[in-house]
Parts: structure tokens; sequence; C-alpha cells
């Protein structure tokens, strides 16, 4: 369902005290989200979010090379999530593309970032923007660059992780 639809959705399986997975993004704002947490606790439901690359292999295997040290210390991350079409009108680019990388930073570095901005611009005419470029500063002085967009022609799904021994890359249109 669109994004917008969550909230209310999801409200009503955790008010009949039902399990819940929801696609992502849970909500569009913080306060339903904090909200939906707060129902689900008091029911002792499970509310998670559909972060399907933590069942990625590769993601996986990615996370055990940082954890056995073989890319030594990580110094930072880079991530493109581009193509050409399917411009949402209920949430922008961010919403919709941005929680897949910042799902999988957060798995790759075992934290959440100590900060984050974002700078986005709208190309069309909606009222959401549609290019954005998304940084994130984790804790151990590693930094992420994430550029999302729906006016790429170039479709690409790859993340990458430069640490001082090696650098480790996921392309996900290319197995």
């Amino acid at each position: 369902t669109p994004a917008t639809t969550h909230y209310g959705i999801a409200r009503k399986f955790l008010e009949a005290s039902k399990h819940l997975l929801v696609e992502k993004p849970l909500c569009t704002n913080f306060e339903q989200s904090v909200s939906l947490e707060q129902l689900a606790f008091e029911n002792k439901c499970v509310l998670r979010v559909g972060h399907i690359f933590m069942h990625n292999l590769a993601v996986i295997k990615m996370r055990q090379l940082i954890d056995d040290g073989v890319i030594g210390k990580p110094l930072y991350g880079t991530a493109r999530r581009t193509h050409l079409g399917l411009i949402r009108n209920d949430v922008n680019v961010v919403w919709d593309l941005a929680p897949h990388d910042i799902s999988i930073f957060n798995y790759l570095f075992n934290s959440i970032p100590l900060s984050v901005s974002a700078t986005g611009q709208k190309h069309q005419a909606t009222q959401f923007e549609d290019v954005c470029f998304v940084t994130l500063n984790y804790p151990e002085n590693i930094s992420v660059q994430i550029l999302i967009s729906w006016e790429d022609a170039n479709k690409e799904r790859s993340l990458s992780i430069m640490g001082n021994k090696a650098r480790l890359l996921f392309d996900d249109l290319n197995q």
C-alpha cells in the first residue's frame, strides 16, 4: 500500500494484538512511528520494518568480512541507488529508496549514525524531492555518502566500504 496508508493499517493490526511486518517506510513521520512502537509494546506485539537486505547473503558476507578485519578499519562508505522512473506521489526519494542503504550501513557498522544531513532537489512537477544526497556520520569517524535519484537514466544499486586494507563492493544488479 502507499506509504501514507501504513500508519492507519498498522495501527488496526496492533490494536488487534497482531504481530506485524511493515514495508519501508514504517510511517511518513516520526510521531506516527513512535506511536506504533508504543502500541506494539503495550500489546506485546512484534513490529518490524521490511529491511530485506538484512537477509541478503552478500550483505551478510560483507558484515563478516568487516568483523573479521579483512578490510581493516572501515574509513567511509558510498552508495548509489538510482533509476529513471517510478516517481511516487506520497513520499520523496529519501523515504522511498534511502531506507535500504541506511539499513545496510547500520547493519555493516553495527551502529546508527551520530548525525545525518540531506540535500534534495525537485526536478519534477511534484511536491517531493526526486534527487537527494544523504550524508551519515557513524562512530569511529566513519562517514557515508548516499546518492538516491529517480532522475538518473542509469539504474544503479551499488554500495561500497573503503577500509584501510581493502574495499568491499556490493552491486545488487550484477550477481
